[in-house]
């Protein structure tokens, strides 16, 4: 009989303490704040051990609910960047063959005697098929991100159709001196024609305008082959783009092709450049390669050497240089 009340007591005990338990919880709960399940053991121990294991499945849950919002953000910030890098190619490359475009057509409605010079017709042939192409690729690219891996450009094409563009858009454009590397004549990279025209587009144009801003004597413009490196199963081609100005340092090319737009203090000269650089580093990136910018130059060369790596096409590669 005794040992039977005793039972019935611990009973009782164990089991107002499971209510009075209960019932604190209850009252902790609020309108907005979340809680895991709560336990109904009257066995302390017991109820200590399921209060703790639903609270670990319930940070659990709620790490997973965290992460998935975080993913979804991180891809709606994605999706709204690469829209910002459609805005400005669009903006920054299409404005410079648009514009002179319009100044032959105007030219043109001003004298129609004109209209039969071979210098205008070339012009406006040269920047309406540039404007083109830009349209062109960037429809591409929108319905294909990854490009065409196959697509090989020769080098010697590309560069003669940027100077041929750049001599329509620059003024002084006759004053420079460039140099091309012979190795370069039978080069091709695994690189659409569009994009290595864009990347030698923005390098090319950038060392020729500071050459003619900075009003430097004799501006010169070398394009050689500075190595070759191989990375897994592909080639790539270290290509050297170098001027003769005052140059770049590379702490400060760093700056303006970092992704962090907001947090880089540029003047309207310094945007203007760090947008053609960051797309043409971000280009040469997509195509498997690098841009860079050498802070230390062979034969102490005073100006900016940019660092281009693209793969080349390896049924073109001469390795008897």
């Amino acid at each position: 009989i005794v040992l039977t009340f005793h039972i019935l007591y611990m009973m009782r005990s164990f089991l107002m303490k499971g209510w009075k338990r209960l019932f604190e919880q209850f009252d902790e709960v609020g309108v907005t704040r979340e809680l895991p399940a709560l336990s109904f053991h009257s066995a302390e121990v017991l109820a200590k051990f399921e209060k703790t294991f639903n609270l670990i499945t319930f940070k659990l849950s709620k790490s997973e609910k965290e992460l998935s919002l975080w993913a979804a953000r991180q891809a709606e910030k994605s999706r709204y960047e690469t829209i910002g890098e459609v805005s400005a190619l669009i903006a920054h490359d299409l404005s410079n063959p648009l514009h002179v475009s319009r100044f032959c057509i105007e030219e043109l409605k001003e004298t129609p005697d004109k209209v039969h010079d071979p210098k205008y017709l070339g012009y406006l042939s040269e920047n309406v098929e540039r404007a083109i192409e830009l349209t062109e690729a960037i429809r591409a690219k929108l319905k294909n991100p990854k490009g065409d891996e196959f697509k090989t450009t020769a080098f010697i094409e590309a560069h003669q159709y940027v100077l041929r563009l750049l001599k329509t858009q620059i003024y002084g454009f006759s004053k420079i001196q460039i140099q091309l590397d012979s190795q370069l004549q039978n080069l091709e990279l695994n690189i659409s024609r569009v994009d290595l025209i864009h990347i030698l587009d923005n390098l090319y144009r950038n060392c020729i305008e500071h050459l003619l801003m900075e009003e430097i004597e004799e501006p010169k413009l070398e394009v050689y082959i500075d190595g070759w490196k191989n990375d897994s199963n592909k080639t790539l081609v270290n290509l050297s783009i170098r001027d003769n100005g005052l140059g770049l340092d590379k702490e400060v090319f760093d700056n303006l092709t970092t992704f962090e737009v907001s947090g880089v203090d540029k003047n309207a000269r310094d945007q203007q450049m760090s947008m053609g650089l960051k797309l043409t580093r971000r280009l040469a990136e997509m195509n498997q390669g690098a841009l860079d910018i050498d802070d230390e130059p062979k034969f102490n060369f005073k100006g900016t050497t940019f660092q281009l790596n693209l793969p080349v096409n390896q049924e073109g590669i001469n390795y008897d240089h």
